[in-house]
């Protein structure tokens, strides 16, 4: 779509250390809900790193070889909000921007679309 996406993309921090875990949120403006989603943080070079955790609305799923570096939904039931845990890479330090796919419906959906920077402090 060209036209304004009706979701929020959320961190709950605007930084994170590496031995530590950031939550990010896809909110639907009401009255809109979504049927799917895809996420990615990827570093300055634009390469997804990290990991995201399993939970009842989020499956981690592996892009470009690496395990669960991506967040994708669990079913196409309408959502109003989903919310997920992501880590980064213990040793990784710098900047993380999340890229998200998020669609009302299989011909709807607004791709690359960006959650402010967050900074990922090496510990």
């Amino acid at each position: 779509q060209t036209g304004p996406m009706p979701y929020t993309l959320q961190l709950d921090s605007h930084k994170v250390n590496s031995g530590g875990s950031v939550h990010f949120t896809i909110r639907a403006q009401p009255p809109n809900t979504f049927a799917g989603f895809m996420v990615q943080a990827r570093n300055e070079k634009g390469r997804p790193v990290g990991v995201f955790t399993q939970s009842e609305n989020v499956k981690p799923t592996e892009c470009f070889g690496v395990p669960a570096n991506t967040a994708t939904h669990v079913n196409h039931h309408p959502k109003t909000e989903v919310t997920m845990s992501w880590s980064p890479d213990p040793n990784y330090g710098g900047n993380v921007i999340f890229h998200a796919t998020v669609a009302k419906s299989m011909k709807e959906y607004w791709v690359r679309q960006r959650a402010r920077p967050l900074e990922v402090v090496r510990t």
